[in-house]
């Protein structure tokens, strides 16, 4: 018996559902109005679920049970509306409390997206940085070469006689050829 069950077709010669009612205290009419099949449906299958039962007994001690702890002392139509409305608030509020960790693990998730991608990007420009300097130490000793090349050949074209100087490297400048005449 569950929402179904009770506001099926037949939900007014159902045995539980009219059992359920009976602890209730409605009376006749109150009970064949569908909108009150309604309430009661939603209070049995919140009990059960509660309860963890199947069978209607376990449905109304867990609605009874409610009914001592909230203190109250109506029977019938003014009982089930005060556990409707309960039954209602704590319904939604267990929404919106999953509602809630789902957004926050939403959250927590980008976030931590978010972290990894800093820390990819992270990785990448040191990479990038070791890639560079390895360029740069190797533009540097490069460089050092080349300029030992043209210290020596400047070196032998100034031990050598003037009549060698067209051979002078083109990394020369000007004015270093002009210091090696002079």
């Amino acid at each position: 018996m569950g929402y179904q069950d009770l506001l099926g077709d037949s939900f007014t010669y159902n045995v539980d559902y009219h059992r359920f009612v009976d602890l209730l205290g409605l009376d006749k009419y109150d009970r064949e109005d569908y909108s009150v099949a309604k309430k009661i449906s939603l209070l049995y299958d919140w009990a059960r679920a509660k309860t963890g039962g199947d069978d209607y007994l376990n449905a109304a001690q867990g609605v009874m049970g409610l009914q001592k702890r909230l203190g109250i002392q109506s029977v019938g139509m003014g009982l089930v509306n005060e556990l409707y409305r309960w039954v209602r608030l704590d319904s939604d509020s267990q929404r919106i409390s999953k509602e809630k960790e789902l957004f926050n693990k939403k959250i927590s998730d980008e976030q931590r997206r978010q972290l990894e991608r800093k820390e990819a990007m992270t990785k990448k420009m040191a990479l990038q940085n070791k890639f560079k300097e390895s360029l740069d130490k190797e533009r540097l000793e490069v460089d050092k070469k080349n300029e030992f090349y043209v210290k020596k050949e400047l070196a032998k074209v100034r031990r050598e006689p003037p009549s060698r100087i067209k051979n002078i490297p083109a990394v020369v400048s000007v004015s270093e050829a002009v210091n090696i005449n002079g």
